[in-house]
């Protein structure tokens, strides 16, 4: 494999002997040459700084990794089959609008800017938009930027950054607390204003306290500010400047902090950040600096922050002996999470030059007599499981004497986008029919379900494997509850939520009724209760699946966790939106009470001969950040929820209006977020999108795909599969073109007849002076059976001005043209109806908005205002109607499936004698 890498030689220069590298131990200069050892395992590495393009122009490679810098150029100069690109920050546009905010909100000077603070995100955005894959190091927060500006989650993979020598934790003697900020650069990104404000207010002043600060200020204004702040914190403070991070008096400084103070702005993840972890050092940073451990909650983005004065006052107030072990928690998390990430970051990049950047998950769900609550249960799943995509299902039918097989093999009978496996077993019940499933399973985590699960979060699995990905000693992550077990005799266990203390056991539940801080945890625990319960495949390979003494169910997964937990692995939970109904338990009525009976009875008996748990639970905590959601799926799943709880439902307008006034009480805060517009006013768009993937991962591999008009080829990376080709006329003014391959009239590509599988051709008709003639062309290259997939818009407004001619096409111009072009019309689906179309139109008035921002940061407020009442707030409310009635006649956009068949009509089957 031809590999071309692009990485800044500024940082790291494989041709150079290390010691002449003065920026060898920086993260940049780590990442760089990780990437290059990961690299040159499979392949052949051509190395280049973003300012050597003309050393490739013109070669071919297989694959391509590069940061930003001249990423786009690399991909127009040279023949890249595959590309990766590799981010360290946030997305570009979130990045300046979180400074800028900041900037105002703070009235700071506009000094306070360094030249490469804002971003030119436009450049960037395209690099985004034009690789394969984005590979970033950073937590969830990190994430979510890209994701609320359109990036697809399966394009994009998350991994943790890790330091490179091993650093010993120092239990010191000294009575006064050490501080560091640490820091490449000191200025506003870094959050130093933040760190002025609060260590000069007279309550953290007035307290012993010793703050070393090492970095380089931004510009004459920080080190205006720099001066100011040591002036007046005296002899408590000291700057040691820019430090070497490989040098012996850089690790010294770091290893004799207690604790590391960096309220930063924006980051990916910092690489000092990840280096004080590696030492120890208690972590008081913000969620956006990438790291997730925050065992005193995350600093605000303040200067004034009442939250950041107790955070401080806690630090300053810990006993020698509570710092010390804080510092071990800390190194235990950096051990788990950051210690192995060159692991991680092969796994990303083989998974990616795989087409797998999201490894495969097994989802096992056994099912008995649910006819009644199993449509929607598994409605919602199947959700859950498009949107994660690399994926399998395996149904077991246990014993069912209802209609529930029938409605399940229903269900599924037209859904292709995942293998669905169905088997039938005799009432063998969840142990047995579980380990069934788990070694079928070919993914690399397999999920137990029960069929009582309901999951309303659609991100469950994203969240699942990010966590488990970042991490390979964790065996088991339960998404339900946690449960701690203590011994027989404690009977003097107290607290909230759930705990039970009888003759057979003592365990105490850890869910948001235990503690609702839980719910914004990832915590670890003894054990977590099933469904879902995410097992990682290897773990169970090795030392064995569910013990079926335990059968037909109870206390089995219990079990497992105390086994993976006996050979050197962590069990961590998260609380996911899933409800467990207590379904599966509801069978053990009548008769069958004294089965349940004995295995609650016998099984906890079985536990405690095998293991002791302990009194005491000194476990990790991490900050959870759950994966964006736009508003729509938000308001869909409270609502949904709240009905499952509250057994109601809408049956009249009076109850409709009700609903949709608490939706938008509750969503308040939502209509002021930042993302909110594009999310609303993109819709249809979303749909039109999301259907055309859906048609694209249905292609089988190697098909031959022409994209036609592929402008920017958005979908090119979804196609990875198949072999690509694209064409467009490339000459609309200020578009963005992808690489295309073919540039020509549409009317006559310069191509064979009969050379493609699937031609794609979405929102292009529309700009085309002669559609008709453009359907000739793409019958006549397509294949006999060959698939068209078409888009393009009933109602839209000029743009791509002056190549527009058409407002859009009805249903019946595609019955009648497709089909006189040898093109059989297998589906015409719509995107949105009229009220979805009234939404785009209020958003089209949009430039009043803009206007007002560009002429001052003074008209903000007033721009909140407009959109909210003028924008967000009918448009919820359309949105709401179009949910309750779609009318097709007044669209956006129509979805066209055609086949090419010799007379553009298909044969009818005669039935079977």
């Amino acid at each position: 494999m031809k590999i071309l890498l692009s990485y800044s030689k500024f940082h790291f220069d494989p041709s150079k002997n290390p010691t002449s590298q003065k920026y060898w131990h920086s993260s940049a200069g780590i990442l760089a040459r990780n990437l290059y050892r990961i690299l040159s395992e499979i392949g052949k590495i051509t190395y280049i700084d973003g300012n050597e393009i003309d050393s490739v122009r013109g070669k071919e490679f297989d694959l391509f990794v590069g940061t930003h810098y001249k990423f786009n150029e690399i991909l127009r100069v040279c023949k890249i089959n595959k590309s990766i690109l590799f981010a360290v920050n946030m997305h570009p546009a979130e990045r300046n609008r979180i400074l800028l905010s900041f900037l105002l909100k703070e009235s700071l000077n506009l000094k306070a800017l360094a030249g490469w603070d804002l971003m030119n995100f436009l450049s960037i955005d395209q690099s985004i938009n034009s690789a394969d894959y984005i590979i970033c190091a950073g937590n969830i927060r990190t994430y979510n930027t890209y994701i609320k500006r359109g990036i697809p989650k399966q394009k994009i993979k998350m991994i943790n950054y890790g330091a490179e020598y091993i650093s010993q934790i120092i239990n010191k003697k000294k009575s006064v607390p050490e501080f560091i900020y640490l820091t490449s650069e000191i200025g506003l990104r870094k959050g130093f204003d933040i760190v002025y404000s609060l260590f000069t207010q007279p309550q953290i002043l007035d307290r012993k306290f010793h703050l070393k600060i090492m970095g380089l200020p931004t510009n004459s204004f920080y080190e205006q500010k720099l001066n100011r702040f040591l002036k007046i914190l005296g002899n408590k403070a000291e700057h040691y400047g820019w430090v070497d991070a490989g040098n012996l008096k850089y690790r010294r400084i770091v290893a004799n902090s207690d604790f590391f103070i960096f309220p930063s702005l924006e980051e990916g993840q910092a690489g000092t950040a990840v280096e004080a972890l590696d030492s120890g050092l208690i972590p008081l940073v913000s969620r956006n600096c990438g790291i997730d451990f925050a065992p005193f909650g995350n600093l605000e983005l303040s200067t004034n922050s009442e939250i950041n004065r107790n955070i401080m006052l806690k630090a300053l107030s810990l006993p020698k002996g509570e710092i010390n072990r804080w510092k071990m928690k800390t190194k235990e998390y950096y051990g788990l999470f950051h210690a192995d990430f060159r692991s991680s970051l092969k796994e990303a990049v083989i998974g990616a030059v795989k087409n797998d950047l999201y490894p495969k998950i097994s989802v096992i769900l056994p099912i008995f007599n649910k006819e009644r609550t199993i449509k929607p249960l598994i409605k919602l799943l199947h959700r859950a499981l498009i949107q994660y995509g690399n994926c399998e299902l395996h149904i077991y039918f246990d014993g069912c004497q209802d209609q529930t097989e029938d409605i399940v093999r229903n269900f599924y009978k037209d859904k292709k986008q995942y293998p669905v496996t169905f088997y039938v077993t005799a009432n063998i019940f969840e142990t047995k029919t579980n380990n069934l499933g788990l070694k079928k399973s070919s993914g690399k985590y397999a999920v137990i379900l029960q069929d009582d699960n309901f999951i309303y979060d659609r991100n469950i699995f994203f969240e699942a494997v990010s966590i488990l990905e970042k991490s390979p000693k964790i065996a088991i992550l339960g998404a339900l509850a946690g449960v701690n077990f203590y011994p027989k005799d404690m009977k003097n266990l107290t607290g909230k939520g759930q705990i039970v203390v009888n003759e057979h056991e003592v365990y105490w539940r850890q869910d948001e009724n235990t503690d609702p801080e839980l719910k914004h945890k990832v915590f670890e625990t003894d054990a977590c209760m099933r469904g879902p319960l995410i097992l990682r495949k290897s773990f169970l390979e090795k030392y064995g699946y569910l013990d079926e003494s335990y059968a037909p169910y109870y206390m089995d997964d219990i079990d497992l966790c105390f086994r993976a937990k006996s050979e050197g692995f962590k069990v961590f939970a998260f609380l996911s939106d899933t409800i467990n109904t207590s379904g599966s338990i509801s069978v053990y009525q009548g008769d069958k009470w004294k089965i349940w009976e004995k295995v609650i009875k016998e099984n906890p008996e079985r536990f405690y001969s095998r293991w002791q748990p302990s009194k005491i639970k000194d476990y990790l905590k991490l900050e959870r950040i759950t994966i964006d959601e736009n508003l729509i799926n938000k308001i869909y799943k409270i609502s949904a929820l709240l009905m499952v709880k509250k057994a109601k439902k809408v049956t009249d307008i009076f109850s409709l209006c009700k609903n949709l006034l608490f939706k938008l009480i509750r969503n308040f805060f939502l209509l002021f977020n930042s993302s909110y517009s594009f999310q609303i006013s993109n819709l249809a768009w979303k749909t039109r999108h999301d259907w055309t993937i859906e048609q694209l991962k249905k292609l089988p591999k190697g098909s031959t795909v022409l994209d036609v008009g592929a402008g920017s080829a958005p979908f090119k990376s979804y196609l990875n599969h198949c072999r690509y080709t694209s064409q467009d006329f490339c000459q609309t003014p200020n578009l963005n073109y992808g690489k295309i391959d073919v540039i020509s009239d549409i009317r006559s590509i310069p191509l064979p007849d009969n050379s493609f599988d699937v031609i794609l051709c979405t929102e292009v008709l529309e700009h085309v002076p002669y559609p008709i003639e453009a359907v000739q062309e793409m019958s006549r290259l397509l294949k006999s059976g060959g698939k068209l997939i078409l888009t393009s818009p009933l109602g839209s407004g000029l743009h791509q001005i002056p190549y527009h001619f058409y407002g859009g096409f009805t249903k019946f111009w595609y019955l009648k043209f497709l089909p006189e072009n040898k093109l059989t019309v297998d589906s015409i689906e719509y995107s949105g109806g009229l009220y979805w179309h009234i939404i785009e139109l209020i958003w089209r008035s949009h430039g009043i908005l803009e206007a007002l921002y560009k002429k001052s940061p003074l008209f903000i407020p007033l721009v909140k205002v407009i959109q909210l009442f003028i924008y967000n707030i009918p448009s919820v409310f359309f949105a709401e109607l179009e949910h309750i009635k779609k009318i097709e006649d007044f669209t956006t956009n129509y979805l066209v499936l055609a086949t090419k068949t010799d007379s553009g009509q298909k044969e009818k089957k005669r039935p079977k004698k």
